[in-house]
């Protein structure tokens, strides 16, 4: 899965384990809708991906996407982001949730 995002991601974008199942990514420079399209297609891979040491399971992300504005610290950031990401696994996961 870390392998997928990171092939998602630009040389300006920058992802990290953010507690034990959860992941980061901070993208700069783009529109929200572009950044939302590139991450769709990460979580619509991780979906189709077959996990083998997993008897080829498949597994799927929860996506909490939330667009920094200049007047957030850093914790109102991520604890909208957060937010969102619960949202999407409240709906029923395998989702993107703007926060």
């Amino acid at each position: 899965v870390a392998a997928l995002i990171k092939e998602g991601l630009t040389p300006d974008d920058f992802a990290a384990r953010y507690g034990g199942e959860e992941f980061v990514v901070l993208v700069a420079g783009e529109c929200m809708e572009n950044i939302r399209e590139r991450i769709e297609e990460i979580r619509r891979k991780v979906e189709a991906m077959q996990i083998e040491p997993m008897d080829g399971r498949r597994v799927t992300i929860s996506i909490g996407l939330h667009l920094y504005h200049e007047e957030e610290d850093k914790e109102c950031f991520f604890r909208i982001a957060d937010a969102a990401l619960y949202q999407a696994k409240h709906n029923g996961k395998n989702q993107t949730v703007m926060g």
